[in-house]
């Protein structure tokens, strides 16, 4: 024996010792006074005798609990108990030590437990060792008992053969049938809407992956067991697909899996708590779960060829679209135009003679400014996408009349034009007077350029309004305490907020009491103020109508009324919630969502000072047949 086996042999030998020295306490009796299960005792116990083979599968140490025939010669860590069992054991540590290949270890399982047929000083040396897993060939042997515990474990076992997930447990038996439904519609809409053929058992993994995993990660998020003693988490998914099932029937349509999932949190959190602080939160590590499932949602309501559209668009320039009904409408009419046969060759001429014309002349044309402007064109080359983006979102926001009265968009060279004098020019002369730094400039100019996109959106509603829609004299104010921001006295609140504030302002001034306003105002502070400016309007529709003293008695006990009724408060936080996640919306305080209801009523009865402010809102939430219906708002907020 050369010296490197002789001093693996040695460390081998020290390994043994250490493991039985640390069984045994301070005057050497042994700690572990309890040995190895007895496999045959289980067995018999559970009446286990019908088995079926699983096959090789890597198995956790710490399940691995019994013996078949060696429980005595092992405690129950699987350290040794004789010397009898040294040599064996110091000869597969030199081997584990030199990396070399052993044969799987035979285990028999019974329920969640494992017990050695063969193998027993692998799976000790395994142990001191601290290995996590062990590879192994597995034979399953089912209870045959009838109380609730076998017959779910019985019908988790033919699920996890069938589908190769492994760690989905019930309380309560039925529940894997609903599993299998899930899966084999999932599977369906994989082939007709994704055009992907897979097996049951590769549909199964896609679903646990985007839709149990993602479902079941928003629940644990907001601790949702803790209102369901002696229910799972796994529970608690079939409470959600439940959920979906009876929202869908009031709704006469499918809700989706995001809007279930929210819906039933905010549910189960509003019985509990109907404060408006208490609901559904989806914190930053579960973002991709939410996102994920709103894509699912919107996957499975749309045509084939609308997701192959986006596929190919995403595919060939980069940008996920979003199944953005203008986008998709912009190639279609690019492809009849040409007379181009096919969606995707519409794309590829579209990107070569539009797309990359587009970037290009942005450039040429900044290049030519005074190299004030020009010199910062660094910042944007090696982000094509995003460049994009923003012409494209302005184009977006940029409709105008033509001479016949039809709605129409200016060609892309004046849109170009448009946003360089509109967007870029003003947006630099801002960074240039300014303190920021170079580095930092490109990340300044998409945070100003997303408030002047703002203004965009809501052109027709301020311009309407008489309201100043130059975005530097919205920001810039007279008082020296204002932050520094592009070199001048400006606000650093985001546009919106101060058009908010400053149509707040003049709100208060329609009232002729001051005991009034100051009704107002403690409603208006008592539930986080207004966010979406068109709130106003519709608060003075409503008072022009029924005169101010009216229209604050209502207002108080309508809010009182509306914030004290479940099915309300858990519908508003699941609106908001949903909304929330919409870069180009503001956030839905519930005095807004009040002003969407109570708009509602003057809208749809003439009679609506005489209606009750619950009925109205139940009509306007049941007039919501899916959520994006009660998300969606005109072309401007």
């Amino acid at each position: 024996m050369d010296l490197y086996n002789e001093n693996l042999q040695r460390e081998a030998e020290n390994a043994y010792k250490k493991f039985i020295k640390s069984s045994k306490g301070l005057f050497g009796i042994n700690k572990q006074k309890s040995g190895l299960e007895s496999f045959k005792s289980i067995q018999k116990q559970e009446q286990a005798y019908n088995s079926s083979v699983l096959g090789i599968r890597d198995v956790r140490l710490e399940q691995i609990e019994g013996s078949v025939e060696k429980y005595k010669d092992f405690d129950k860590n699987f350290v040794p108990k004789n010397e009898v069992i040294k040599e064996r054991w110091t000869k597969i540590y030199v081997a584990c030590m030199k990396e070399e290949s052993l044969p799987p270890v035979i285990l028999y399982k019974i329920k969640d437990t494992y017990y050695v047929y063969d193998g027993n000083h692998r799976v000790s040396v395994a142990k001191f060792l601290n290995f996590p897993t062990i590879e192994a060939e597995v034979t399953e042997f089912l209870p045959s008992g009838e109380d609730t515990e076998d017959l779910v474990y019985r019908e988790r076992f033919i699920f996890e053969k069938e589908t190769d997930i492994q760690d989905i447990i019930f309380t309560e038996h039925g529940k894997y049938e609903r599993l299998d439904t899930e899966i084999k519609s999932y599977k369906e809409f994989l082939e007709e809407k994704k055009d992907l053929e897979c097996t049951y058992k590769e549909a199964a993994r896609y679903w646990y992956r985007d839709i149990f995993k993602s479902i079941t990660g928003i629940l644990e998020s907001n601790s949702v067991t803790e209102y369901y003693e002696g229910f799972n988490i796994n529970d608690l998914f079939i409470f959600v697909l439940d959920h979906k099932y009876f929202i869908s029937r009031e709704k006469q349509g499918d809700q989706g899996y995001l809007y279930a999932v929210i819906d039933f949190v905010n549910m189960v959190k509003t019985n509990e708590d109907i404060s408006l602080a208490n609901k559904c939160i989806i914190p930053d590590e579960r973002r991709k779960d939410f996102l994920k499932l709103r894509k699912t949602d919107r996957e499975m309501k749309l045509p084939r060829e609308r997701i192959e559209g986006n596929e190919i668009l995403l595919k060939i320039t980069g940008i996920d679209f979003e199944y953005n009904d203008f986008t998709y409408e912009m190639i279609e009419n690019f492809r009849k135009i040409y007379k181009i046969e096919t969606f995707a060759n519409a794309v590829k001429k579209w990107y070569e003679e539009v797309y990359i014309h587009i970037l290009k002349y942005f450039l040429i044309k900044v290049k030519k400014l005074p190299e004030k402007y020009s010199r910062y064109l660094k910042l944007f080359t090696g982000n094509d996408k995003k460049i994009f983006e923003s012409i494209y979102n302005f184009r977006r926001l940029h409709y105008y009349y033509g001479d016949k009265g039809e709605e129409r968009l200016v060609d892309w060279k004046n849109t170009i034009l448009n946003y360089i004098v509109e967007i870029y020019i003003n947006i630099i002369d801002g960074i240039a007077e300014s303190s920021v730094s170079y580095a930092k400039a490109i990340d300044v100019y998409y945070t100003v350029e997303k408030e002047y996109f703002y203004l965009l959106k809501n052109e027709k509603i301020l311009a309407s309004e008489k309201k100043n829609l130059n975005y530097s004299k919205i920001k810039e104010v007279e008082s020296i305490f204002s932050l520094n921001w592009f070199g001048k006295k400006f606000r650093t609140d985001n546009v919106s907020e101060i058009l908010t504030d400053e149509r707040y302002d003049e709100f208060q001034k329609k009232f002729t009491s001051k005991k009034n306003l100051q009704k107002f105002e403690k409603i208006y502070y008592k539930y986080d103020g207004i966010n979406i400016y068109s709130t106003f309007s519709k608060l003075e529709k409503a008072m022009k109508i029924t005169g101010e003293k009216e229209f604050i008695f209502d207002l108080e006990r309508n809010m009182k009324t509306l914030s004290g009724t479940g099915y309300v408060v858990k519908n508003y936080k699941t609106i908001e919630i949903l909304r929330s996640f919409d870069k180009e919306r503001e956030n839905m305080s519930f005095l807004d969502f009040y002003a969407k209801i109570l708009d509602h009523g003057v809208s749809a009865s003439p009679d609506f000072l005489f209606l009750n402010i619950l009925d109205i809102a139940l009509d306007y939430l049941n007039n919501c047949k899916n959520i994006e219906s009660c998300i969606e708002e005109q072309t401007y907020i």
